[in-house]
């Protein structure tokens, strides 16, 4: 937010500019003042502003020394606004804005245009008023036309207190409110940029996605931007007037958004304040792009952290999926999902993506699993992408005003997302193990490729990450295995070695990571998922482990299991922590399933998404 505003006035000597200031600061008329007064500063309130504003006195330049000329360069490079007074009975003074002080301010501001006020001073004296009227509009048409910034005319009267304070008002909403980026005037017309931001705030507040904004829905966008709700009879007379003025401005579900644009336009030719309040509310900035705060908000991430989707962040994308959910079959079909990414740069989401989540994007629909699934594995590995496109589908609460950490910290008993490692020898099934999981038998046709794969487990509300790696040196790298949530180690006893691939690997990771828990995976090809030989029974038994079985011929709950085994071992380490208990050393879990090999390594964080409170009820109506 801008710390003040400053307005400098010029004009020829003895045109009333002094007097405007003191009659406004006094809010009465002097006859006689002195000839410049120093700099004058209102206070926000005064003015009903968000911040002060700086008046500054000039001395006609044609009486002042260099020194003086050099000091009023100076002010006007580094004004926001300039206010030109002529005097109303002095033709010639007028004709000084046009010769004399235009001319200036265009050659010191070419780069920058401000907004110019022009103001005729002493309007009670003036003679011969229809005289040269036309000539004066002409010239301030002439002068509009050729100026790249706003251009307004008014006349005020400093002995009889008329236009004093509006002179200033207005001159510093063409500050606040710039009117050149949303309203081509000479034109008419919108700017490009503003239909293209009034074009995506209509799609935000309509809800239903039928194309118009209802009552509900025109007042949904009301109370977001702190305007006056509107009654039945307001809407109503509204919908009167614009049928009155274009043909298709309403129609039988509301507002169009035609007449959604008609009705700004009309706001625009009157004054810019109602249009830019409306676009700042959605997070607009000054050069109608949203916010770097809203977008990209600073997060400040301790060293051995990660985030992920909070409850709040998945109930919020569930309430996104059933309202672009258009015929509430249960599935985004393509354009469902055009719809949905409508008000955003487009899907994020690469052919790659969909397929981590066994979805065919050029033909297949979204689940609202798969859909889960993608934003919890794009926040996992990349979360600055997940805020921008909450800020894109109009998400109100990302930002708190009182708050500097703007993603909720959660202790790791409310994790939503699992992220576990696997490794196996070449052919020993691991991504038959990753593929199974999201039912999709052609994932990838690269071997050498490292798969990874999300999604939900049979009757939970959490998410498993499968990151498959060819390279078993990845277990000795330790910025990796500190967003590793569990390693799980396949084998298939049919192939040669598998196992003792598998059992290097465990014990590189007891040795450098004892605190990750593991778990081995017997891959059975088999009608019989218990198959197994002796020898390898034995170098199992010898760890203390029995694995977990996952048949290719038949439906088991594996993923489930992995997901009860990390859950369990989460909580057993947050609980742990609470009793000072950091107790390395192996325990054997439930069934014999998993090895526990203590606390997992980092504390881990997950992001907190607040809901829209206004979106939810107004999606249930």
């Amino acid at each position: 937010m801008r710390k003040d505003i400053k307005i400098v006035i010029v004009g020829d000597e003895g045109v009333g500019k002094t007097t405007i200031i003191s009659s406004f600061v006094s809010n009465s008329f002097a006859e006689h003042v002195q000839k410049v007064v120093p700099e004058v500063t209102i206070p926000a309130e005064v003015l009903n502003a968000p911040c002060a504003t700086r008046i500054i006195d000039t001395c006609n330049s044609d009486d002042i020394q260099q020194q003086g000329r050099t000091q009023l360069n100076i002010e006007l490079k580094q004004c926001d606004a300039v206010i030109i007074a002529y005097a109303s009975n002095q033709f010639n003074t007028f004709m000084s804005v046009r010769t004399k002080w235009m001319p200036l301010i265009k050659q010191l501001r070419s780069s920058n245009p401000i907004p110019i006020v022009i103001v005729g001073t002493k309007s009670e004296m003036e003679e011969d008023q229809d005289k040269y009227k036309d000539q004066i509009e002409e010239t301030i048409q002439m002068m509009s036309n050729d100026y790249g910034e706003t251009i307004r005319w008014m006349q005020c009267s400093s002995k009889l207190m008329f236009n004093i304070h509006e002179v200033l008002e207005t001159t510093q909403s063409l500050v606040l409110y710039p009117e050149r980026i949303l309203f081509d005037r000479p034109n008419g017309r919108l700017t490009d940029k503003c239909e293209k931001v009034l074009r995506r705030i209509f799609k935000l507040c309509d809800l239903d996605n039928d194309g118009s904004l209802s009552d509900q829905e025109i007042n949904y966008f009301q109370q977001r931007c702190q305007h006056v709700t509107m009654s039945t009879e307001d809407i109503i007379d509204l919908k009167g007037f614009l049928r009155s003025r274009i043909d298709n401005g309403v129609d039988d579900n509301g507002f169009t958004i035609e007449g959604f644009l008609f009705m700004n336009l009309l706001f625009l030719m009157k004054n810019p304040q109602h249009t830019w309040v409306s676009i700042r509310s959605f997070k607009y900035d000054d050069n109608l792009e949203l916010s770097q705060d809203y977008l990209s908000p600073l997060i400040s991430v301790p060293k051995g952290n990660y985030l992920e989707l909070s409850n709040d962040g998945i109930v919020y994308l569930k309430s996104l999926f059933k309202r672009f959910d258009s015929n509430n079959d249960g599935l985004l079909s393509k354009s469902d999902q055009q719809k949905l990414y409508s008000t955003t740069p487009g899907c994020p989401f690469t052919d790659e993506s969909y397929e981590k989540v066994g979805i065919n994007k050029s033909t297949g629909d979204l689940t609202l699993n798969s859909f889960l699934s993608l934003w919890s594995l794009q926040t996992f590995e990349e979360y600055q992408l997940t805020l921008n496109y909450f800020a894109y589908f109009g998400y109100d609460s990302i930002l708190k005003p009182n708050t500097t950490c703007l993603l909720q910290q959660t202790t790791t008993s409310d994790r939503t997302t699992y992220n576990c490692f696997v490794f196996g020898q070449k052919s020993s099934g691991k991504s038959t193990l990753l593929q199974n999981f999201i039912k999709q038998s052609t994932y990838s046709s690269d071997d050498t490729k490292d798969l990874i794969v999300c999604s939900l487990p049979i009757d939970t509300e959490k998410f498993i990450i499968l990151n498959e790696f060819n390279n078993p040196q990845v277990v000795l790298e330790s910025n990796k295995l500190t967003r590793c949530d569990g390693i799980c180690l396949v084998y298939d006893n049919s192939i040669g070695g598998s196992l003792d691939y598998a059992v290097n690997i465990y014990n590189q990771v007891i040795k450098s990571f004892s605190k990750i828990p593991v778990v081995f995976v017997h891959v059975s090809k088999t009608e019989d998922p218990n198959n197994s030989n002796n020898s390898d029974s034995a170098i199992l038994k010898k760890l203390n482990v029995v694995p977990l079985t996952f048949s290719m011929t038949k439906n088991n709950l594996i993923y489930r299991q992995i997901f009860d085994s990390i859950e369990r071992n989460n909580h057993s380490t947050n609980n742990s922590k609470t009793n000072n208990n950091n107790n390395n050393k192996a325990i054997t879990k439930q069934s014999n399933v998993w090895i526990t090999l203590g606390a997992v390594g980092a504390i881990l964080g997950a992001a907190g998404f607040f809901i829209l409170k206004q979106l939810n009820k107004a999606a249930t109506k």
